[in-house]
């Protein structure tokens, strides 16, 4: 039983904790600098970076979409819409200049 309930546990970790462990992170002054982009490079530092250190926006794809990152912390009332569009646009906007 005690088996069962660590796998269990591990199951909700790998949703989250695990991809945060394992996510590479990045320091502000590394983040790609564009006057377009300052305000939502200031979203996401202010609003992701107050609570855990920020992760390499190149992280963010197909396989780990950033909606899935922010939905959780807007149902958990962590962020509001808003800041969630920022980030996300934020993101979105790195990732389609690679």
């Amino acid at each position: 039983m005690r088996i069962f309930l660590m796998l269990a546990s591990l199951c909700l970790l790998q949703s989250c904790l695990l991809d945060y462990f394992f996510a590479p992170k990045i320091a502000i002054e590394a983040l790609p600098f564009e006057p377009e982009t300052v305000g939502l490079k200031n979203s996401y530092v202010n609003t992701c970076g107050k609570c855990h250190l920020l992760i390499d926006p190149q992280y963010y794809d197909a396989e780990h979409p950033i909606e899935r990152f922010t939905l959780r912390y807007r149902e958990n009332k962590i962020i509001n819409q808003r800041e969630a569009s920022q980030i996300e646009t934020y993101i979105r906007t790195l990732a389609n200049r690679n």
